[in-house]
């Protein structure tokens, strides 16, 4: 663990002063760099094991197409092209140092190895290698440039093809790549002060007194957020109830982390918050959540609203928050449990999702993905109260889901039985067992989703089926698990880095910038009408943030450069003068803000695995 530099005296160079309304963001000036290889499966050594035909035929890691097998040979296993086959590759890389790439391998007999890039370019290279053994080649940036008349731009694309339609073997490819490597203390201050920028703006542009008059009165109300202002001009285009939000959750993980080297200001948002929370977002007499109108500053308690993530909050507060408001939100918390205990409990033992809060009166219509929501918080609760009546409710859902539930989806169709059923039902497992670890029942989801999607998992990683960006919030689960299931670790450590792997380099798109899509075949697909954000990469930095753990095996430099390099290319691609793009850029606007509320729990996740 290491300090953090106070935000007064970082320095200039690498953290340039702000104009009228942007939030400060690092510029990675002569950055230090490292060399990876971000080609998989070069050498052709990885191959499918299992008995089915379609993926025995299939080289993990490369989209092929016409003839092309494996070989194993001299030593050496050998990707073989003919006739017209050919096998591809993207290659991700980093804008700034795209011109100084190289690619290396290993063949025999004539070949052709064709470079794409993102901006339509297509430059072909052709060598010949002698028997048995091969010979070497290798492709420089230099040539590279040379040949496309200018730097290529990522996203790159490697092809190999026979270059005169005879057996052409390929082996011991490499795509070496230069990509930004910060220190773990650099990247740790470029966190701090890029969360101070989106703090900031937010704080300033985002957060207004909901009603002058209350706000005077009770200096509470003007902590809510509730303008969403656009990116570009920064007038407000809409405003939105007051109540818990992704910024405030955000700065409260992120003062927690820093504890005492939390700045001030950041401290006194924070407390704002939580007393404007407290006072305002809770029922008195029931303690459920409701919002408050932005326009008149008055609670609004017809609506049923989701308690979950609220009762969440209070239970964090309680165990991590400010010394000041521990106590207030854990009777909080155990008020609005009693509450979900007296109307949200349903006969079939399923707890309702949503309440109004002036009267209790419960709501089950929501996604199913919900159901365990609430039982998984009332389990932190339990845990909290010693109160054996929330167990009690927690285990009776979990029952209940468990008794028709199964989990879905093959290698090729992973999702969405993965990323949404997993993600969210072994999610809420995992948590319950978190809480209360002598709890077996409470790990059951979280065992058996694993044991289900480990190989399925592994195979539309390497084999490029439809992947979907949210996939990561089962790396998320899956790593909160192994602090209760160590057992579970090795097979974590040989799937996360195939994760990794894949999401970096199906997730980078023509631009050169990363982008929250769903893949195909290694490719981001825009189009697919499955929920996709687009915009910044929030769960790719979430992914590489969360991995970034020893226990996990990848708290490594590779890991912190691929990091950065998606870090540092989303600030220079969706930056306008009032913050982060939200999504993609629309013509003629309008343009919300936002894309530093998303990626704000990424850099918070990151922040705290670098100083553990």
């Amino acid at each position: 663990m290491f300090f953090i530099t106070p935000l007064l005296v970082l320095g200039p160079t690498l953290f340039p002063v702000s104009g009228p309304g942007e939030a400060a963001q690092p510029e990675e000036a002569a950055p230090a760099q490292q060399v990876f290889d971000l080609l998989d499966n070069g050498d052709f050594a990885e191959t499918y094991g299992g008995p089915d035909p379609e993926r025995r035929a299939l080289i993990p890691w490369w989209r092929q197409s016409g003839t092309v097998h494996c070989l194993h040979e001299g030593g050496r296993s050998w990707g073989v092209t003919a006739g017209d086959g050919s096998l591809y590759q993207p290659l991700p890389a980093y804008a700034k140092t795209a011109g100084e790439i190289r690619i290396t391998g290993r063949l025999r007999g004539s070949g052709r190895l064709v470079v794409t890039d993102g901006r339509g370019g297509r430059v072909v290279f052709e060598f010949v290698g002698a028997r048995p053994q091969g010979t070497s080649f290798e492709v420089t940036g230099a040539e590279l440039v040379a040949k496309f008349g200018r730097a290529p731009q990522p996203r790159l694309g490697v092809s190999l093809a026979s270059g005169d339609g005879r057996a052409t073997h390929w082996s011991e490819l490499r795509g070496l790549v230069p990509l930004p490597l910060p220190t773990e203390e650099v990247l740790a201050r470029d966190l701090v002060t890029i969360l101070d920028g989106i703090f900031t703006l937010w704080i300033e542009r985002g957060v207004t007194p909901l009603d002058g008059a209350q706000a005077a009165d009770d200096g509470g109300n003007g902590a809510f957020l509730t303008n969403i202002f656009d990116a570009d001009t920064g007038e407000t285009l809409y405003r939105i109830p007051g109540g818990l939000s992704p910024l405030h959750q955000a700065l409260f993980e992120a003062t927690a982390s820093l504890g005492e080297e939390a700045p001030e200001h950041w401290q006194a948002a924070l407390h704002a918050f939580l007393e404007a929370y407290l006072t305002h977002c809770l029922h008195p007499v029931t303690g459920l959540p409701w919002r408050v109108d932005p326009e008149h500053g008055k609670p609004v308690d017809t609506q049923h609203i989701e308690a979950a993530a609220d009762l969440g909050f209070l239970l964090d507060v309680a165990s991590r928050g400010p010394q000041a408001f521990r106590l207030r939100a854990r009777n909080a918390a155990v008020l609005m449990g009693e509450a979900i205990l007296e109307h949200g409990v349903q006969p079939d033992g399923t707890i309702a999702p949503k309440y109004r809060a002036a009267d209790g009166d419960p709501s089950t219509a929501t996604p199913p993905l919900r159901r365990l929501d609430i039982p998984a918080q009332l389990a932190r609760l339990g845990a909290v109260t010693d109160d054996e009546r929330y167990f009690v409710a927690a285990r009776n859902a979990l029952a209940e889901l468990e008794f028709t539930h199964y989990w879905t989806g093959e290698w090729r169709d992973v999702d969405p039985g993965f990323d949404d059923d997993f993600g969210h039902y072994g999610a809420r497992s995992a948590t319950m067992f978190a809480a209360a670890p002598e709890e077996f029942a409470f790990a059951a989801l979280a065992d058996s989703g694993l044991a289900h999607y480990a190989p399925r998992w592994r195979d539309a990683l390497r084999f490029g089926a439809t992947m979907a960006a949210d996939q990561v919030r089962c790396w998320g689960l899956l790593a909160t698990h192994a602090r209760e299931r160590p057992a579970i670790l090795p097979v974590l450590r040989d799937l996360l880095p195939a994760a990794v792997a894949s999401h970096f380099k199906a997730q980078q798109r023509a631009g050169a910038v990363w982008e929250d899509l769903t893949y195909v075949h290694f490719d981001p697909k825009a189009n697919l009408q499955v929920g996709d954000l687009g915009g910044v990469p929030a769960n790719l930095l979430l992914g590489l943030a969360v991995t970034y753990e020893t226990r996990l095996g990848l708290r490594t430099d590779k890991t912190r450069a691929l990091f950065a390099a998606a870090l540092y290319t989303t600030l220079r691609h969706y930056r306008r003068p009032f913050g982060l793009l939200y999504g993609r850029e629309q013509p003629g606007g309008p343009n919300p803000a936002g894309g530093g509320i998303r990626i704000a729990s990424a850099l918070v996740r990151m922040l705290e695995n670098l100083r553990r």
